[in-house]
């Protein structure tokens, strides 16, 4: 079976989904954005492009498919999945669920899925405006605050007590990353809220 992969992600914590794809007979095509691709032996063919060159993308992907078809479109983060459904709604191919994809982007609600599987997370909080960091008062710190639903350790910072905090609440609630696909925009982050842990 052959599977387009959008971007490819850091070899030290996705090499080895790459590797298991190979073990069990995935033939991969890779659409990566950098020229430094890790293991580039193990891809049947690499496309390298601007991942906003979404003309580019479909001229491309769409003459891959009709030379072999692709079974699936694979990502490996929430970034990519815009991207990634595109695709796949251009190839006629299974999307990735909006609540499947969510439970990876939002922090919040992957700490519910964590949760429902019993697996041990953080304390956390979620919060919805800037007055609300009066209930962190009681709370052990340092904390990290950061955004609920953006990714690469953006807005993410260090409070080390409770009157920094004022000063540094602004990183996560202004935190944003936006993505444009064929003239869509989405942004990743909602600016009002996001997640304290400690």
């Amino acid at each position: 079976m052959r599977i387009l992969l959008v971007e490819q992600g850091d070899p030290k914590i996705r090499r080895y989904v790459v590797d298991k794809l190979i073990c069990n007979n995935y033939r991969l095509t890779l659409i990566n954005e950098l020229n430094a691709v890790w293991d580039k032996q193990k891809f049947d063919k690499v496309i390298l492009t601007r991942l906003s060159n979404w003309p580019y993308i479909m001229e491309n992907v769409i003459k891959e498919h009709e030379t072999e078809k692709f079974e699936g479109v694979l990502c490996f983060n929430e970034g990519s999945i815009p991207l990634a459904n595109k695709i796949a709604k251009l190839l006629n191919l299974p999307l990735i669920s909006k609540y499947s994809g969510d439970s990876f982007r939002f922090k919040d609600r992957m700490r519910v899925a964590f949760e429902s599987y019993g697996v041990i997370s953080p304390d956390y909080k979620i919060l919805n405006s800037r007055k609300e960091m009066y209930a962190l008062k009681d709370w052990e710190y340092p904390l990290v605050l950061k955004p609920s639903a953006l990714m690469g350790s953006l807005g993410v910072v260090k409070v080390n007590s409770y009157e920094e905090l004022p000063k540094k609440i602004n990183y996560p609630l202004c935190a944003d990353f936006e993505l444009n696909f064929d003239g869509e925009i989405y942004l990743l982050v909602k600016c009002t809220v996001f997640q304290v842990q400690y």
